[in-house]
Order: C-alpha cells, then structure tokens, then sequence
C-alpha cells in the first residue's frame, strides 16, 4: 500500500489507530507540544486572535476554529485570554474539528469551565458560514503524505509491504511515474532520492483559502516543516517520546512528516487568501510579548517557579527548539491585509540588546487604503495626512514613546547626519538622510521603500544611530558619516553594531550602463556588485552587498543583514521600483527605527 495509506491507517484506524485509541500528548503520552509546555502559548495566541477580531471591525458574530485540537490546552488558555476583551467572547462560536471521540471526551472536559462550549465536527467544511478564526498547531504534519523514490527505471510510489520474512518493509511500486508528473527540479536526482507531496493538507488549505476569501477572517498555523519543497524523507516516528523505527509499532507509534510550506501556502492562495511570510515560532512569540509576559507571570513567584518559566521561554522560543524548527504562518483575505498588528515590525536578533528598543516595520497593521495599505508613514506621499500621523502613532506605541518623540527627516539622498537632542517643533521635518541620538526616550527613525534602513546601536555608550542608504548615499559617504557622528557623541566602533533591514535585492534591481560605470569609475572593486541582466548592456545591481561591505569598512564590531527584499515580498513591503513598473501614481513609505529606552 502506499505510504499515504499506512499512515491514514496507523493514526485514524476506528479500532486500532493511534489517535482513536490513546491519549497521545503530554507527559504520559509520545510527545509534548507547544501549548503543554506553558500558558504563554496559549495566552498570546489569543492576543493575536483579539487583534484580529478588532482588525476585522468587531464583527457581530464570527466562528472560532481550531483543527486538531489535542487535549483542548491551547484553546483553553487562548479564551482566557481572549476574556479580557468581552466583546470577543460575546460574538465568537467555538468549533473544535476533531475525529477521534476519545480526545473530544478530553477536550470537553479540558474546556469544561470555559466561557464557550464547542461544537465539534468531522471537519472543516461544516463550519457554519460567517468570519472565521482558525489556529492549527501540529494539525498539517499529521495528515498523510505520499513518498516518490528514485530507481535506476525512474520514480516510483513508496510504497510498504511484506519482505520474505514476513514483516512490514518499504519498498517502490511497480508502476513507473510519468516524467510528466515529476517536478522538473527533481527530474536529475540521484537513485534513492526521496520526494514527497501532502495532497491532503493542500487540499485542506485550499479549502481554508476559500472560506476566508467568501467570509474573511484569519488562520494562523503552527507546524515544523521546511519553507521551499526539496527532496528528502521527512516521515518520523514518534514511541514514548524518543524516535522509533517507522514500521516498528503501527498504530502505537505517531507518525508525521514536515510540513511542505511552499505548497501550502500556494494552495491557500490559489483558493483567494493572501498569505503572509512564514515566520519562526520563535519570532512570532517574541514580537507577541513572550519575554513581557514571562515577566509578569513570574513576578512573586519562588525561584523554582521562575525558573521554570524560563525555561518554557528556551524551550518554546530558542534557536535549536521549538523557536526555529517550527514556523508560523498567517492567512488573511487579501482585502482585508494586515489584519495581525502583531506582524508590523521585524526585530534583529544582533539589535535585541539591554536598553535598546527597535523595529523594521512592515506596511502591516495601520490604516491606509489602496495604494497605501497600511501602514503607510510617509507625510510626503499622497495619502490622507490624518490617515499616516494614525499609522505614525502606531509606530510610536510599539516602541513606547510618545508620537512627538518619533522622528524622522526629509531624506535628500545625500550623506548628511543629524544628531538629535529632542521633539522637534511640532511639523517639522529637517533635511538628512541619517539621524543619531544618545537621549533615551527619543526613537529616531528613516523611511524608505526600496533603499536601505539601516539601525545601529552601541548599547555600552548609550549612542543609537538610524540612516537610510541608497546607491547615492552609500557612494557619497552616509554611512561612514553616521558612524563618526555617533562616536562625536561617545560611541565605539569596536562596540557598534550595525542591521541593514528590508531592502531591493539584486534580482529585482536592474540598472543601465551610466549607473554601472559610475561605480566602477569610482572604485574599480565595485565591479563586483553587478551581474549582467537579461537585457543587453544593463546590469542587476546588488545595493544590500554594497551597504554591508560599506559598514564592514567602517571597522564597526558587528554587521548583519536581515535578507529581505522590498520588491519581492509585496505583502509585507511598499516598493518604489514595483510601483513604478506598474504605473501606479504614488507609493507608501515603511519606517525603521530604534531607541534608547527611558
């Protein structure tokens, strides 16, 4: 039988499958997920879901779906949660899709003194119609999955069976797949090479991606997996909590495979939904609030119980755990984009230092319209002036100051600094093109869309800068320029740290001859930037390479690069370049900024 069919069998078999017959989480089940390791999880699941209800305009009534429920725990904690918002609880209608009737007895009574009771259902199509939440955490990794290996005849289904013996073996099925329905990307493969497909989760997303597009709403999955389809055999076994031989306890043992995130995403897509960038659970939980929330819940508590708050955090959010094996995705109606405030700023991980408060914003979570949408910061673009002074004061919320104190020039593509002492006069924005301050409470930030932000900080002599570089202002000093103004003010080179953020990436930045030799002209190294294009003496232009190697001159301690390109990820960034190529009158402005905290 093929492997999609041995593990439908092995998990949801009425009589002897894993999840109909045993309670497979926690401590005394095969594997601990996410929402039994702490209430944090939970708990900022429901802030996200409450910031959605209110992007959606506090809809009346709306449908809150979770699939694959366990044992209940992410949605109890998630309404608790969420109470401290009444509205939300008044207009939501809980749906648990489950279909083993063992885990919905333990997810009613997990649930037993929550302020909603579910309706449970087979699955997700039976969802009343109306707006809808759904979360998912470790639902698509267990849904089957098919396996292709590669045979000196060519692909061929993976297949399980009998070997002489007697016992369960893998092996190839007989038929040979048509070249014709093998990605074009594994077409020169190596013999034994595995690949494999999810039809069953695309489908279920495709379905998730119409719901959305027909009743708006939002869906948030959590799930490990891998962000662009490869080969390799990703089928797992999991055996009272250790890794165990597939075949080796059928129907005893959970089975699951990595989630294809490419795949899904595009299946959501092709059914009407704008998906979001995929993040790390890690930086999701962080920009929700985990190390805040930790903090709150430990305060008064003994050492004991501290520590193991801590230790929740490292499990949940850490590189080499849960934080970067297992990725978030969010889907929205496309015409109702940013609908999770939590997604408008990106933090770096080299600029997450004591005293030190930063964002690269997205055009996620504010309220522009058209062209601008949303979060659109630019006083010179052409939007409602009442409409970005709202959005700027969004931006001055997420790093705690107040919106006087949120400041950005007139950027002129020139190599002119400012420093910075307090609130300018109330409209007034000065010519420059960097900005730097060593007074905490004062968040200082640049706009670009397509031109490089880049923050800098020296945490130690209490000194931030914030300068926005295009090929311009790179070529004509900048950079170099911010760095001195900040060490004017006591910073050290050797202590600075440097993020270039959001920026046009070299496959989107195509420049004709003049630009080309105007750098090399100036430093015959420059060539090195450049590749030649499709288009006969023109060349793709790599600004992040040039602004990096820049900083890295400077002799600052450490530089880092956030790979994010303005152009391609439409989504999250406003691109000049994009716009222009469609011929569209105007373009929003993202902003970048950092502080020093009070």
């Amino acid at each position: 039988m093929p492997v999609a069919q041995f593990m439908a069998i092995c998990l949801g078999d009425p009589e002897l499958g894993y999840y109909t017959t045993r309670e497979p989480f926690g401590n005394q089940g095969d594997f601990v997920t996410a929402p039994e390791i702490s209430q944090m999880f939970g708990e900022l699941v429901g802030a996200t879901c409450v910031s959605a209800f209110d992007r959606l305009g506090h809809p009346e009534a709306f449908h809150l779906v979770e699939l694959g429920p366990g044992r209940g725990t992410l949605m109890a904690d998630l309404l608790r949660a969420a109470s401290l918002r009444p509205g939300f609880v008044a207009a939501a209608r809980l749906h648990l899709v489950e279909t083993s009737p063992r885990l919905r007895q333990i997810q009613e009574r997990t649930l037993a003194g929550a302020p909603l009771t579910p309706a449970f259902h087979d699955t997700f199509e039976t969802i009343p119609d109306g707006p809808v939440l759904v979360v998912a955490n470790e639902f698509f990794d267990a849904l089957p999955i098919h396996q292709f290996v590669k045979t000196p005849g060519g692909w061929h289904e993976r297949v399980v069976g009998l070997d002489a013996d007697g016992a369960l073996a893998f092996g190839a099925g007989a038929a040979r797949i048509p070249d014709g329905d093998i990605p074009d990307e594994f077409m020169n493969a190596s013999t034994g090479s595995v690949f494999e497909t999810q039809p069953a989760a695309n489908a279920i997303a495709e379905r998730l991606g119409q719901r959305l597009a027909r009743d708006g709403g939002a869906a948030i999955i959590f799930d490990y997996g891998y962000l662009k389809s490869a080969t390799g055999d990703t089928l797992q076994a999991l055996y009272r909590h250790a890794y165990d031989d597939i075949l080796a306890h059928p129907g005893e043992a959970d089975l699951t495979a990595h989630v294809n995130f490419e795949a899904l995403a595009g299946a959501a897509v092709h059914g009407g939904t704008a998906s979001h960038a995929v993040l790390t659970q890690g930086d999701f939980l962080l920009q929700s609030g985990l190390l805040e929330r930790a903090g709150s819940l430990g305060a008064g508590k003994t050492h004991k119980d501290q520590e193991a708050i801590r230790d929740a955090v490292e499990r949940l959010a850490a590189p080499g755990q849960m934080g970067d094996l297992f990725k978030v995705r969010v889907r929205t109606l496309r015409s109702r984009a940013s609908v999770l405030g939590q997604f408008m700023k990106i933090e770096a991980e080299a600029l997450n230092l004591d005293g030190i408060r930063h964002g690269f914003f997205t055009r996620e979570g504010g309220v522009s319209k058209g062209i601008y949408e949303s979060l659109n910061v630019g006083l010179g673009s052409e939007d409602l002036r009442d409409t970005v002074l709202e959005n700027r004061g969004r931006v001055a919320d997420a790093l705690r100051v107040s919106t006087d104190r949120l400041l950005s020039p007139y950027q002129i593509h020139s190599p002119d600094v400012l420093t910075v002492e307090g609130p300018w006069e109330d409209g007034q924005h000065k010519k420059a093109d960097a900005l730097v301050t060593d007074r905490p409470g004062l968040a200082i930030g640049i706009l670009t869309a397509d031109c490089g932000p880049i923050l800098f900080a020296d945490p130690a002599a209490g000194v931030v800068g914030a300068a926005h570089s295009g090929w311009k202002g790179a070529l004509t000093g900048v950079l170099e320029n911010t760095v001195s103004a900040m060490e004017a003010r006591g910073a050290a080179r050797e202590n600075t740290v440097a993020v270039l953020g959001p920026t046009i990436s070299r496959q989107s930045y195509e420049v004709g001859p003049e630009f080309h030799d105007r750098f090399v002209n100036d430093a015959a190294g420059n060539d090195v930037y450049f590749k030649p294009s499709e288009r006969d003496g023109h060349f793709m232009f790599d600004l992040p390479a040039f602004i990096t190697d820049r900083l890295r001159e400077t002799g600052l301690g450490k530089v880092a690069d956030l790979n994010l390109c303005t152009y391609c990820d439409e989504d999250r960034f406003f691109s000049y370049r994009r716009t222009t190529h469609r011929g569209e009158p105007d373009y929003g402005r993202q902003i970048s900024a950092i502080s020093l905290e009070a």
